[in-house]
């Protein structure tokens, strides 16, 4: 299913923003690749890129505004859909249609090596995730199942959560990473909380959703935002505090279009106060104001909804591909 990418033009949406454009495309920096990319990530440092190519990951040195290919890796044997950054170390992770998930290390010369290989899952990963420290991976999709992997264990399972019923198309870890939210085709957003008396993640909250959902993504402790299928609205939920439920207390309109695909994870960006929500061909730029309210800043539209990329954990860069320009595009701040 990773190469099952939608093939539509969009159509201009009427709330689309022109005016006030916050980032502006570095046509130096634009690397041509006609095979499908469904996934970029930026290291923390905003030095290294790394993107999908079909089976491939193409790792880019990113300095002074200019992009440049250092390193090709050849391991996974279907599409690569999903890659993430470590939070404090330079080493990333991937996931595949082949069901796997490979964690890389960097060793001397910006080149990458496999430490290891996470074999589990039983259908396409479609969403995965790491704590603030790095010794915990959570990964889920098709299989409808949630996997904990644990470094305490030398990244070996540590706990497999089935309380799906579909699809999982988005995870989600607070600020403290003692929370984590997901959501999918099964129309219900899961809260779970991790106790600390047995190791393990509990369910505390179903929440009922009209739709099924893409994205989510979480703000701080008390907030997070969740994006329904095929809708051009944002869903705010709140907690007075993490011992009442989740409720919905208000939406965003954004820019978006049908066929819109789970892939290109929404971000929170806490420095700027920006999240970045994808839909359909727009990338969306919703800025979070006083009294913890949400605007909808800005949007990017693009030519064709098969759209995917990152922005870097400052908000100086925006790196994407899509399927009409066949293009890695560096976008940069405009300050």
């Amino acid at each position: 299913m990773g190469q099952q990418s939608s093939q539509h033009q969009c159509k201009e949406s009427k709330n689309y923003i022109r005016q006030n454009e916050k980032y502006k495309l570095l046509l130096q920096s634009s690397i041509k690749q006609p095979e499908l990319c469904q996934a970029i990530s930026i290291s923390q440092d905003s030095n290294i890129v790394i993107a999908a190519s079909n089976c491939k990951i193409r790792v880019f040195k990113l300095s002074q505004d200019l992009i440049k290919q250092i390193q090709v890796l050849q391991e996974h044997k279907g599409y690569v859909d999903i890659l993430c950054f470590m939070n404090k170390f330079c080493s990333f992770i991937s996931a595949s249609s082949d069901n796997s998930i490979i964690i890389w290390q960097l060793i001397n010369d910006n080149k990458f090596i496999i430490q290891k290989k996470l074999l589990g899952h039983t259908y396409y990963i479609r969403c995965m995730i790491i704590n603030i420290d790095d010794n915990l991976i959570i990964s889920s999709g098709c299989d409808k199942t949630i996997r904990f992997w644990s470094q305490d264990n030398f990244w070996d399972c540590s706990q497999i959560i089935k309380n799906n019923f579909n699809w999982v198309y988005a995870l989600s870890l607070n600020e403290q990473s003692n929370y984590l939210i997901s959501c999918g085709d099964d129309l219900f957003i899961l809260v779970f909380k991790y106790s600390q008396d047995n190791h393990l993640w509990i369910q505390t909250q179903k929440i009922q959703t009209e739709f099924g959902g893409f994205r989510l993504c979480f703000v701080n402790d008390n907030f997070f935002i969740f994006q329904p299928i095929h809708q051009q609205n944002l869903q705010i939920f709140q907690t007075q505090n993490q011992d009442q439920p989740y409720e919905k207390i208000n939406e965003i309109k954004i820019n978006g279009c049908h066929n819109d695909t789970c892939f290109f994870p929404s971000q929170y960006i806490k420095q700027k106060q920006i999240l970045i929500f994808k839909n359909g061909c727009f990338i969306n730029i919703i800025r979070r104001i006083e009294n913890n309210q949400f605007i909808l800043d800005h949007s990017i539209q693009f030519e064709h909804n098969s759209l995917f990329g990152s922005i870097s954990s400052d908000g100086k860069y925006l790196i994407t591909w899509d399927n009409q320009s066949q293009q890695i595009q560096v976008r940069i701040e405009i300050e």
